[in-house]
């Protein structure tokens, strides 16, 4: 990776980090095994609740990211040691895997929830 993108890919997380203003992960963690249930009987604090988990992942995720940056592993899959594309990182900057890693762990994810 170019020096020109590493530095636009820093900027971009460093933003983000700046941005969320999270830094802590939130307390108020949706424990019901019924999730429709306590969206229905509180969906505004459920809804809360899932977007400031949401904001923390990705604030988590751009930290990390600028960690892999700080060592030299910025843009290579964690996974497989490929190169991530650069449409990729455009689109998610804080990505840790491939496209093709991101699906294995996708579908291996649906079929754990579907056992």
């Amino acid at each position: 990776m170019s020096k020109k993108n590493a530095g636009r890919f820093q900027l971009t997380l460093e933003q983000i980090v700046e941005n969320c203003d999270c830094h802590l992960r939130p307390e108020a963690v949706i424990s019901s095994p019924d999730l429709d249930e306590q969206a229905t009987g509180h969906h505004d604090q459920y809804v809360t609740v899932l977007n400031e988990e949401i904001r923390w992942r990705i604030c988590d995720a751009a930290r990390r990211a600028l960690a892999r940056l700080e060592e030299g592993a910025y843009g290579r899959c964690e996974e497989c040691g490929e190169p991530i594309s650069p449409k990729r990182l455009a689109a998610v900057p804080w990505a840790d895997l491939c496209v093709a890693c991101q699906a294995r762990h996708e579908a291996l994810d649906e079929w754990q929830q579907a056992a």
